[in-house]
């Protein structure tokens, strides 16, 4: 009751009951098990259930770049035949967030996967993280090659 006199909850707008034609592609953070991960797995099959909504999880990796998760999330998407937004968690937001653009300003065929894209959701997003990964990945790289 104490959440519906919150100003903000007025805001929000009721969706009426019934199954979407949507589906979400998750991608998750550094830790992350990709496509066979269990993150949110009880919230995934709730909006199944609920509302008949689709979820893919993008297979993305641990300790990979940004890059070669981001072609993991357009990987997922090239399979989706609804329209589709992405569920970003931490460094997946990142992740997420790359493939857009590498769609978006990619080929004609990049381009049309964007044309059914609807929306994103963020949550705990470290998509400001990325830039010190990539860095310390060129450091360490270089570190790597010196030593050799």
């Amino acid at each position: 009751l104490k959440y519906r006199r919150d100003a903000l909850m007025q805001l929000i707008i009721e969706e009426p009951p019934g199954h979407l034609n949507f589906t979400v592609v998750s991608a998750m953070g550094v830790i992350t098990e990709g496509a066979k991960g269990t993150e949110m797995a009880a919230s995934y099959a709730r909006l199944r259930e609920r509302r008949g909504v689709e979820v893919v999880r993008a297979d993305t990796a641990t300790l990979q770049s940004v890059d070669y998760n981001a072609a993991c999330v357009e990987k997922t998407v090239k399979d989706v035949s609804t329209p589709w937004g992405w569920v970003g968690y931490s460094q997946g937001c990142a992740n997420a967030f790359r493939a857009e653009s590498m769609m978006l300003q990619g080929t004609p065929e990049q381009q049309r996967l964007m044309s059914s894209f609807r929306c994103r959701q963020l949550l705990f997003s470290a998509a400001n993280g990325s830039a010190h990964a990539t860095c310390g990945d060129w450091k360490l790289l270089r570190a790597l090659v010196d030593g050799e």
